[in-house]
This record gives C-alpha cells, structure tokens and sequence, in this order.
C-alpha cells in the first residue's frame, strides 16, 4: 500500500493510518526505487537497478 495513494511522491494519505489503529498493526515503511512498469523492468536494452528499502515498524496508537 502506497501512503501517497500511488507509486509517485505526491502528498500522503491517510488511509494506512486508519488501517493500522484499526487492526492493531504497526506500519512499517517500505521504499522501493527502480522502473515503475514491468516492459521496463525486464527491457533487455535499458538495464538498471532496483532497490528496496524496509524501516522500523511505526506503532499507532488505537486512540
């Protein structure tokens, strides 16, 4: 689930948060940098790297 409601940087929302104090879950934040569509990620002729990052779980309270 993407905060920003897409693969893009644009402003977050809030649906992550109202899902977590819902279920009792903390978030954990997850970045991923590299193509945004599969043609690109397995183009033969345009190779380039795909990186993933995971943070620290983010606990929310159920208040």
């Amino acid at each position: 689930m993407f905060p920003s409601g897409s693969r893009h940087s644009q402003k977050l929302k809030g649906g992550s948060v109202v899902i977590a104090k819902t279920s009792g879950k903390p978030l954990v934040p997850v970045v991923y940098q590299g193509p945004l569509t599969l043609g690109e990620l397995f183009n033969p002729f345009k190779r380039g790297g795909v990186a993933i990052g995971v943070g620290e779980p983010i606990s929310i309270d159920k208040k």
